[in-house]
């Protein structure tokens, strides 16, 4: 009986931790092929599973892609380990750099395209879970990511075909 509460509490513990996770978004836009394109990526509700995170992809106000995926408990991005990447950036092949966004300056973890092809074959760094982000570069094919302490995906800003794009909203619940 004791296991069991011990299991109950935690199973608590990591519920609670998830229900606080929904809400958390982030925001990147840039000018890109001759107009504005803007990509929001958000846990939008919670499920026996994990979290629910829907990714919006709009250019020039006119929404391209809307998409949503499960993202099992173990992977939701918290604070903790968006951070831990930046710190550990050495180790993933990345250099650490400051720069100046719009919601401000910050540290950040500067990972070139190559760096980009060998976290992709990884699910893992140190017990962080970096398949999300991986899935989204790939996915986008950035040449350039900058590694930050944002939501969902941890990604401050990045290049596109040549094209900046900046984080410029968040918000972590």
């Amino acid at each position: 009986m004791r296991y069991l509460s011990i299991f109950l509490v935690f199973f608590s513990f990591q519920s609670i931790a998830q229900v606080d996770r929904v809400g958390d978004f982030s925001v990147l836009e840039g000018n890109w092929q001759g107009g504005r394109l803007s990509f929001t990526a958000q846990y939008t509700r919670m499920t026996a599973s994990g979290l629910i995170q829907r990714d919006s992809t709009v250019f020039n106000g006119q929404n391209l892609d809307t998409s949503e995926s499960l993202v099992p408990t173990s992977d939701v991005m918290t604070p903790q380990q968006a951070g831990l990447l930046v710190a550990l950036c050495p180790q993933i092949g990345g250099t650490l750099e400051e720069i100046d966004l719009p919601v401000g300056t910050t540290a950040t973890c500067r990972v070139s395209g190559e760096a980009l092809d060998e976290l992709s074959s990884k699910n893992s760094f140190n017990g962080i879970n970096i398949e999300a982000t991986t899935k989204f570069l790939n996915d986008v094919q950035a040449d350039t990511i900058w590694i930050g302490p944002f939501p969902v995906l941890a990604v401050a800003q990045m290049t596109l075909q040549g094209s900046l794009l900046k984080l410029t909203n968040y918000n972590w619940n």
